[in-house]
């Protein structure tokens, strides 16, 4: 069942001339938001995010949070649809309007996020892992201290390349699901 979404990954990379999340330049992109979009990929993802990756069977988180305005968002929200959790939505930039907040749906109850369940940050790819760093750091700002938190990825693209997420204090465990020379045209 995988391999549908491993196509649609795969059909979803471009070259060009491109200016990622990062503010980095790269002559490739990985349209993987799109590739979510069909409803049996985004089962897939959803399926392997939720309970796949757990021995037990149970959900591997109580509470997930979505990034950005692309993929990571529309898996972070269909989670918590489906998984009846409370999801949360890390912005980017602070919005200019309304609460001006990065984080919506804050607060969460973190009742049951431990250690053996931590909170699941989770978005489409992973080029450097900044986006990913970033988000944990608003969240521990907002509840006012460490909460446990891992990171899930659909698409980890060079690991070589992932620089925020070796460089984190402390470590950031990143989970992910398909590595870039895995669906590599």
């Amino acid at each position: 069942m995988r391999n549908d979404l491993k196509q649609a990954i795969t059909n979803s990379y471009r070259e060009g001339d491109f200016t990622l999340s990062s503010g980095g330049k790269s002559s490739e992109y990985w349209d993987v938001r799109t590739a979510l979009l069909e409803p049996v990929n985004m089962l897939q993802a959803t399926t392997w995010l939720s309970i796949d990756r757990q021995d037990d069977g149970q959900p591997i988180s109580y509470c997930y949070a979505g990034i950005g305005t692309g993929g990571g968002l529309l898996l972070g929200a269909l989670l918590g649809r489906v998984l009846a959790h409370r999801g949360l939505f890390v912005r980017d930039e602070r919005k200019a309007h309304g609460r001006k907040t990065t984080l919506e749906g804050w607060p969460i109850p973190l009742k049951g996020v431990d250690e053996e369940r931590p909170l699941i940050l989770v978005d489409d790819v992973c080029t450097t892992g900044a986006s990913l760093v970033r988000a944990r750091q608003l969240i521990w700002d907002a509840a006012g201290y460490q909460v446990p938190v891992r990171a899930a990825v659909i698409l980890g693209r060079d690991p070589a390349g992932w620089v925020a997420i070796r460089e984190a204090k402390p470590a950031l465990t990143m989970d992910v699901m398909f590595r870039e020379q895995e669906v590599r045209p």
